[in-house]
């Protein structure tokens, strides 16, 4: 079972910062839909995608492979 999250890029101007801050790695695969249309379903460690991951653009195109802090990165295919 994967966990939802709609990014906002206006909600996050009122939150603190949290740059040095340290987050758990969730245990199970997320799935995040961005204001572009874009979306992402796939592990996340510290806010940024890492491990196996499926990243979708709004035009149909998509990537499918690992990630490590927020970047394609080792194996995957772009469809």
């Amino acid at each position: 079972m994967s966990q939802t999250f709609l990014v906002m890029s206006t909600l996050s101007e009122h939150l603190p910062k949290l740059s040095n801050a340290e987050f758990e790695k969730y245990p199970e695969p997320v799935e995040v839909h961005y204001k572009s249309g874009a979306s992402y379903t796939g592990m996340v460690s510290n806010h940024l995608r890492c491990g196996q991951g499926v990243f979708k653009w709004p035009n149909g195109a998509r990537y499918e492979g690992q990630y490590a802090e927020n970047a394609r990165n080792g194996k995957g295919i772009k469809l």
